[in-house]
């Protein structure tokens, strides 16, 4: 299963916007209150109603509040469109003829929809109250063959069609969201589930709760007795050391403690750490690495190597949190080569993480709108900054300094212009590249005199 669009009507900050998604990794960016939050909670919310239908999962679906409709609208809608394997095996990934999607709807006013004389005043209503657009009246006209305020929840082409797919997918369905909290550890033990083995894959994979460590630690202690008893069975174990030693080098060994249930432990380049005294961005790969690797695990106890066959969609809210620049250049093509069949949607503020990305896998919000960049991999930060976030790579004190010099050269005001590079390069380094072309400038404009 992967997501191919997700439409929004009156989302909180959207009045009407579309994103478009790709198998592997993609990335959703803008400033702070474009609207990246709500694309990630779109889709799980959507998402906990498709899980619910498909599977037997150990969650109540959940949606939208009113809170969330946009200004005065009469309701907020979101479509996730999604592709199955069966579908999709040879065919371009969202291709028109195999769309399917659950719609999500959320009324600010409940009407019973009960009678014709009902229905009509609803739809004279919403007319009234907002811009009378095509897509909205396309929205109208379907009103009865779709949803009411008592039944928000819509499949096409339906309901059975979903479970009919997901019966024939070569992974079990699964949608799994970290929120920016993924670096927080907690020792207790979760209360326990009454789901069964592999319904534990489900068990708050779309809500925002740390990692717990004494399941982890326990999931762990099973796998590793499994793998002595079954050398077939050591791909998982296999798995996550590997993994572990692509993410971060000269860590290895992470095992359950002996002296814990609760505890995990790892060495790093020799010496012996609990995994509670790592940093947050050492913790917050981590819990990707872990929580990813035991849910595809537990979802698909059938396959040999679920960590590189198992399918997931996998939402992450900031990617970049808490990690040293280098490190963000490294994650995307890290979880890629770990779980190459996962679908990855995360949001992000990092050029260099946007740097890693082809612009096609790119969707841009600004101003309400949805937008790709017109390139992005292997462009340098400092020009992502500029061309794809709109931001200045400098100070702005130095880009007013920088300017300032090249007026100066431009008129021919040699004098000034070397007490302003004197001046800049006090600051910024005699190496910087805009101090050697100033002075590779002045020097031709010295040697024209």
């Amino acid at each position: 299963m992967k997501i191919t669009r997700l439409s929004l009507d009156n989302v909180r900050a959207f009045d009407e916007a579309e994103f478009s998604f790709n198998p592997g990794f993609n990335l959703i960016i803008g400033i702070n209150g474009a609207g990246k939050s709500t694309a990630l909670d779109a889709i799980r919310f959507c998402g906990s109603h498709l899980l619910s239908a498909v599977q037997r999962t150990p969650f109540k679906p959940f949606g939208f509040a009113i809170d969330d409709i946009h200004g005065d609208a009469p309701f907020a809608e979101a479509s996730l469109h999604v592709s199955f394997y069966a579908n999709t095996h040879s065919k371009i990934i969202g291709d028109d003829d195999d769309d399917a999607f659950v719609r999500l709807r959320e009324w600010r006013t409940q009407f019973a929809t009960d009678n014709v004389e009902n229905v009509d005043l609803l739809r004279r209503r919403i007319i009234e109250t907002t811009r009378p657009n095509k897509r909205l009246r396309s929205q109208l006209r379907d009103l009865h063959e779709t949803i009411t305020p008592a039944d928000p929840t819509y499949f096409y082409p339906s309901k059975e069609y979903f479970i009919n797919q997901a019966r024939n997918e070569f992974s079990a369905p699964l949608m799994i969201h970290y929120s920016t909290a993924r670096s927080i550890m907690n020792e207790q033990a979760e209360r326990k589930s009454a789901a069964g083995t592999s319904q534990l894959a489900y068990v708050n994979a779309l809500q925002s709760n740390a990692l717990s460590l004494r399941q982890f630690a326990d999931w762990m202690r099973a796998q590793i007795v499994l793998a002595s008893e079954r050398p077939a069975s050591r791909h998982l174990v296999d798995g996550i050391s590997a993994a572990l030693e692509r993410f971060l080098p000269g860590y290895s060994n992470l095992r359950p403690s002996n002296k814990s249930k609760s505890r995990v432990e790892i060495d790093i380049n020799g010496t012996t750490l609990d995994v509670r005294q790592l940093s947050d961005g050492e913790r917050s790969v981590l819990a990707l690495i872990l929580d990813i690797a035991k849910r595809l695990a537990q979802a698909n106890p059938r396959l040999s190597d679920p960590l590189t066959s198992a399918e997931a969609v996998i939402l992450i809210d900031e990617i970049d949190l808490h990690l040293h620049p280098q490190w963000q250049r490294k994650i995307v093509g890290n979880l890629e080569k770990t779980f190459p069949s996962c679908q990855f949607i995360a949001s992000t503020h990092s050029p260099q993480v946007i740097g890693e990305v082809p612009h096609e896998k790119i969707q841009m919000i600004k101003d309400g709108k949805v937008y790709l960049p017109s390139r992005s991999f292997g462009v340098d930060s400092s020009r992502v900054l500029e061309e794809v976030m709109d931001t200045k790579a400098r100070n702005a004190g130095v880009e007013d300094a920088i300017g300032k010099i090249a007026k100066l050269i431009g008129d021919g005001k040699a004098d000034e212009a070397k007490e302003a590079i004197k001046t800049l390069s006090d600051e910024i380094g005699e190496d910087d590249p805009e101090i050697t072309r100033a002075r590779t400038l002045l020097d031709f404009m010295e040697g024209d005199a």
